[in-house]
Formats: C-alpha cells, structure tokens, sequence
C-alpha cells in the first residue's frame, strides 16, 4: 500500500477524511485475525467445504465514531466529510454462521480499540521519512 491509498483507517490517518455523513457503520477485524481465519480455511482437515466463506468481525461500528476515536487518539482537527460515493452502503457486516461451523473456534480475537492502536503505530513506522529519500526542491 502506498501512502494516501486504500480504505477508510488510511484515509483518516493521512489525509483527516471520511466518505459519507459518518452514520455508515462498518466491520472491524485486526489483520492477524483475518489471516488466521484464512489459514485455518485454507489448510484445515475433514472439511468438505469449497467456499465462499465471510471471514471478520460482527462488531459494527460507525464511521464517525471511528473518526472521532482515532482524533481523540492521535488530537487531529476535525475529520472532514466528503461526499460518499454513489455505490457506498449504509452498512459492512458479514455473516459469521457459516465460518463459525466451518472454523469452530476461530474469531476475531483483537479488540477494535488495539487494532486501531496497532495500525496506527504500523502507519507511524511505514510513514516515517527515510534518510534516503531527496526531497525536490
């Protein structure tokens, strides 16, 4: 991922924005969690299952309240709202009954609040300018 791209947690972090009047909720799952239901799927015995399979979090949050969380966090100015795109949904929350039969045991096990927590140290890391790196003048 190169800075300024991707979803929503990025989208705050480095340029202060949402998409939407913030009242769209949405999904949250740590990157480790989701990778560990995914291997489980992919390399699990006795399961006569092909696919599709929802693999995240239940948890729904708003995308205002995750703006406001991360500005309380890092002390940003107000997280400016763009106007959404036509095709954006209301609400992200997949279906788990299935990946809860498939993968017994298996959820999401980091915390939203950490997850923001790590992600955001991830960005401080990734985002830190390089002594290599020239700037144009």
């Amino acid at each position: 991922m190169l800075p300024g791209e991707g979803e929503l947690l990025p989208a705050i972090f480095v340029r202060d924005r949402t998409y939407g009047d913030g009242t769209q909720t949405r999904s949250w799952g740590y990157i480790d969690d989701i990778v560990e239901g995914l291997a489980r799927f992919f390399w699990r015995d006795a399961i006569d299952y092909p696919g599709p399979l929802n693999i995240g979090n239940n948890r729904e949050i708003s995308v205002g309240g995750v703006a406001r969380y991360i500005g309380d966090l890092t002390g940003q100015p107000e997280i400016v709202h763009m106007p959404s795109p036509p095709d954006d949904p209301t609400n992200r929350c997949p279906d788990l009954t299935l990946a809860n039969r498939i993968l017994p045991g298996w959820k999401c096990e980091v915390p939203y609040e950490d997850g923001v927590r790590r992600t955001m140290q991830w960005f401080r890391d990734v985002m830190k300018p390089s002594p290599d790196v020239r700037r144009a003048k």
